[in-house]
């Protein structure tokens, strides 16, 4: 009624629309509403419109709510946008878009927070291109956009089309805002980390430091949080690329620092990257002590509210006993991180979560469980373009035929793992776990009567870069390597027939 001032009339056309079955009343909690049966009905009423009096229409209607509902705005933010931008009154619009934006992208509700986010640069790109005085305040505004939806496209899995936004990000920052291209060249890097294209996130961390150690405020506590952040990155690649001494030195030099500056986020991520040096000391057969620092990592992500932060190190509490021989264990939590990781819509955890859960389940010896979820790790890891994944459900895959009798389906699974693995950098922390594919794989090997392919697998095992298997298995393992060597074809047949035997008993095969 305030919009098109029929307070007397309204009812009694709202009543005549009635009856000819154009549109039906719906109840809410705060009024009653109309709608249109049909969205042609209502696409014919709306194009009958001048496209001045839509514009008038739309305008007259965010006032109104603006109005009406001033107590409770935010509840009306993406409604006020699509009414500002059809009125093309851009600031107002942008407005509204931007917070859409930012309370989608609160929530998790990823694909709406990506709608608001490019229709907003949308908005800003037309002032952009007509407004002189403000040309800075919009380049601002333009950055900050493109940034935040490059975040929302990263989660999602999106890796180039995130490193996209955000390059567009720094195209229109501000040159010496050093804190902001600093961020932003880290951010790339990350997209660069989980495609395994280590040199590309090694040219980002160096730019990203080089800018920040170019910055004026260099004793400011946000400089120190950002340069946290930069190291906290540079142990993650660490970790992928098993640079022990590297991290070692890292974790030292960023502690101090860490005490002094750092944010609850960064503290819990500490924990994280302690848990990511142990598993490549131990090689991933962890002592029990070693789930102190990912519970402790656990807890500190709770307290700093940051849910992204809690799916990663419930991951990591999950894998952590998952390689502390703790199946069951591994199991629930591994299952209630990919709960919450699902929940946020970050694909990548999601990946990692239904990785090493179907292993925890294969170790377990739950082949249904495994079954039921093999199909859904490799549509995953694919989505999320993680082939260290997808070669791990090949393993997976491979290890179901395999215990099917299925020997020729395994054999060529089992060889394409180890393929996708091959195309890793040569120390990737996932490419680890051959073993996955290689026990199948060397007792088919023996099935066949062919000892020495049964052999150059079971060298890939003792690899040094490879999970380390427990003393007797290992020991077991060496041995057939050196009947074989010695040429001793039965005792390294018996050998190799021990290690599969002794594989089944500790849940390796």
């Amino acid at each position: 009624m305030k919009v098109i001032g029929m307070e007397e009339n309204l009812r009694y056309h709202l009543l005549s629309l009635q009856r000819m079955d154009f549109i039906y009343e719906r109840e809410t909690i705060a009024a009653s509403e109309y709608m249109f049966k049909h969205a042609l009905i209502q696409e014919v009423a709306y194009d009958s419109l001048l496209i001045k009096q839509r514009q008038t229409i739309h305008a007259k209607t965010s006032r109104a709510i603006e109005e009406l509902f001033a107590d409770r705005i935010e509840n009306f933010y993406g409604e006020l946008a699509y009414h500002y931008e059809n009125a093309e009154i851009r600031e107002k619009a942008i407005h509204y878009l931007l917070l859409a934006g930012e309370q989608a992208k609160v929530i998790f509700a990823n694909e709406e927070a990506i709608d608001f986010y490019k229709r907003g640069i949308t908005q800003v790109s037309v002032l952009l291109d007509g407004e002189k005085a403000e040309r800075h305040k919009w380049q601002e505004i333009m950055a900050q956009v493109q940034e935040d939806l490059a975040e929302v496209l990263e989660l999602t899995g999106m890796h180039e089309e995130a490193r996209q936004f955000y390059q567009n990000a720094l195209d229109y920052s501000n040159p010496h805002d050093a804190m902001r291209q600093s961020r932003i060249h880290r951010k790339i890097g990350k997209t660069w980390e989980v495609q395994s294209v280590h040199e590309k996130v090694v040219q980002c961390y160096d730019m990203a430091e080089t800018v920040l150690n170019g910055c004026s405020i260099n004793s400011d506590r946000k400089w120190h949080v950002e340069w946290i952040e930069i190291q906290l990155a540079r142990l993650f690649l660490y970790y992928w690329s098993a640079q022990i001494p590297e991290m070692e030195a890292l974790i030292s030099r960023t502690r101090s620092n860490l005490e002094r500056y750092g944010t609850p986020p960064q503290r819990a991520s500490f924990f994280n990257m302690l848990t990511l040096k142990d598993y490549r000391y131990f090689r991933y057969l962890l002592p029990e002590e070693s789930l102190n620092n990912p519970r402790y990592a656990l807890e500190a992500s709770y307290e700093s509210n940051h849910p992204g932060l809690i799916c990663f190190s419930h991951f990591l509490y999950g894998f952590s006993h998952l390689w502390c021989e703790k199946y069951h264990e591994a199991q629930d939590i591994l299952t209630e991180a990919l709960e919450q990781s699902q929940k946020i819509g970050d694909i990548v955890n999601q990946s990692r979560c239904l990785t090493y859960l179907t292993i925890a389940f294969r170790r377990g010896n739950q082949c249904d469980q495994v079954m039921e979820l093999v199909q859904q790790c490799l549509e995953v890891a694919q989505k999320a373009q993680m082939k260290e994944y997808v070669g791990t459900a090949k393993a997976n895959l491979a290890w179901l035929s395999w215990r099917n009798d299925e020997y020729p389906q395994a054999e060529k699974l089992g060889q394409e793992a180890l393929t996708i693995w091959d195309q890793l950098p040569a120390t990737h922390a996932s490419g680890c776990f051959k073993w996955t594919a290689i026990f199948p794989l060397i007792d088919i090997a023996i099935k066949d009567g062919t000892p020495l392919r049964a052999i150059q697998y079971t060298k890939i095992l003792l690899e040094p870069g490879q999970k380390r298997l427990p003393d007797a298995l290992e020991n077991t393992l060496k041995q057939a390597v050196l009947y074989w060597e010695s040429g001793q074809e039965d005792e390294t047949s018996n050998a190799l027939n021990k290690s599969l035997k002794l594989a089944g008993e500790m849940a390796y095969v």
